[in-house]
């Protein structure tokens, strides 16, 4: 009988005849080539703007993405926290109301379940009840944009561990000083320049908590900490709902630790919920849902299937953003939407990878199955593609291995890097036809790109499989 235990090292090496060390080499090559593509890009941007448009360099340099890491140094905005707050202060002065009597009212969108309003429970009442607590240099403030920007190098430290992690895994060695260096430098880079991360930060997004819990997730399914990473993920659900395709993935993998890590979080919190809130309140966020799934947004900032037909309809205004009201209900928009949301993720849950078991192919399945998260929601703003970025920069490594499209691996890699990272912030140039939009829907086809890599490589290690296991039985 035939042991159907196969090494993941042994059986990429016979898959594209690679060496361990040109792995490890061919990974910072890549690091540089999609650094020097986006800023490439971003300098084309630049010129253009000078030249055809007469803008000063600081007017044209505000238009790209590749230099607003340093609003790390100024204060946030308040988009999450706003939300939050006004529901939480509504719900105080009428606890008999519901908490979503402010979205259905138009008051303010707060799209979050009742689980996110853990946070202002968590703090002390003379921060978060001031009748000025949001306001610029309030403690809370302050609070906040201290842990946003944490949180921030966080995932860029958390990213660059499980990278290295990942090489070492793959090449069977530590690592040199000087290439852990060199994987810091380049993840820290690539990490500075992705905008959606930045941007999370910017707008005073709790995003920026959960890309910092999905790196930290992405370390521990590196490391085989399977169950860490199920609590990182169960923390993510309980402000993102989306995020438990991962639990249902779980459970029909079998992959009994992620799915308990998931769910010694989401059930202890999901019952303080109903203690705290109520029933009604969480069966008003269900109403939430639908009525996001039946209307989405046609503002350009959402990259998306929605946002995509929103815009080739011309069903609203592009370049305006309605804090209350969201745009007419169209039956063709809305179809859609639910055929793109269920097509990825039924493709994500039921994809078959070689060794269920192994490291290496559980962290390629929760790629898939977060990135189809993302971009198969009908509202996937730019920052939330944050959570991408660790899976972009480990999946490299595995892509240099298996070389699932040949020679053109490392550039289709770096194609959907540049497409999430850089972008254009010139909406009023690019959004003024239905046929131009489709331009600015880079960021939602740099995750379709890395969605379809994630696919191939999992084929590309079915077959490798199957070959090694042949050979073993001749």
């Amino acid at each position: 009988m035939v042991s159907r235990t196969v090494d993941v090292r042994s059986l990429a090496a016979h898959a594209t005849g690679a060496t361990q060390d040109q792995v490890v080499r061919s990974t910072l090559r890549g690091f540089c080539l999609a650094l020097a593509a986006s800023l490439l890009i971003a300098g084309i941007c630049i010129l253009g703007l000078m030249t055809m448009r007469g803008e000063s360099l600081r007017q044209a340099v505000s238009a790209t993405a590749a230099l607003k890491v340093r609003s790390l140094l100024d204060p946030a905005s308040t988009d999450s926290w706003n939300a939050m707050w006004n529901a939480q202060r509504r719900y105080a002065a009428n606890p008999e109301g519901s908490l979503y009597d402010v979205f259905f009212s138009g008051e303010a969108k707060f799209q979050y379940p009742p689980t996110a309003l853990f946070l202002f429970d968590l703090l002390p009442d003379a921060v978060t009840n001031a009748p000025h607590a949001l306001d610029r240099g309030s403690t809370l403030r302050r609070l906040l944009d201290a842990a946003s920007r944490v949180a921030v190098v966080l995932t860029l430290l958390f990213s660059a561990l499980a990278v290295k992690a990942l090489l070492e895994r793959l090449a069977g060695r530590d690592l040199h000083r000087l290439e852990a260096v060199l994987i810091l430098i380049g993840c820290s880079a690539l990490g500075m320049t992705f905008y959606p991360l930045i941007r999370a930060y910017q707008l005073g997004q709790v995003q920026v908590f959960l890309d910092c819990a999905v790196a930290l997730a992405a370390l521990a399914l590196v490391r085989d900490r399977v169950s860490i990473a199920g609590i990182c993920l169960g923390f993510c659900s309980l402000i993102k709902p989306q995020y438990t395709i991962v639990l249902a993935w779980a459970v029909i993998r079998k992959e009994w630790r992620l799915a308990q890590g998931m769910c010694a979080v989401i059930i202890p919190a999901l019952a303080f919920s109903l203690a705290r809130y109520g029933l009604n309140d969480h069966l008003d966020y269900l109403r939430v849902l639908n009525h996001l799934s039946r209307y989405g947004e046609a503002f350009w900032a959402n990259q998306s299937i929605n946002g995509l037909v929103q815009r080739a309809l011309g069903n609203a205004n592009p370049l305006h953003f309605d804090a209350h009201e969201f745009p007419p209900y169209h039956p063709i928009i809305h179809a859609m939407t639910l055929v793109a949301s269920l097509a990825f993720m039924v493709a994500s849950l039921f994809a078959k990878v070689a060794e269920s078991d192994s490291v290496t192919s559980r962290l390629v399945c929760v790629a898939l199955v977060l990135t189809a998260a993302t971009i198969g929601s009908p509202i996937a703003w730019e920052h939330h593609y944050g959570a991408l970025l660790p899976y972009v920069l480990l999946v490299l490594p595995l892509l240099v291995q298996w070389r699932p499209c040949g020679a053109a691996t490392l550039l289709v890699w770096a194609a959907s890097y540049c497409a999430m990272a850089v972008i254009f912030l010139r909406p009023e140039l690019i959004y003024v036809s239905p046929a131009r939009s489709l331009l600015g829907m880079h960021i939602f086809t740099g995750g379709l790109l890395l969605f379809v890599l994630l696919f191939a490589l999992m084929t590309q290690m079915r077959r490798s499989q199957t070959v090694r296991l042949g050979e073993g039985a001749a």
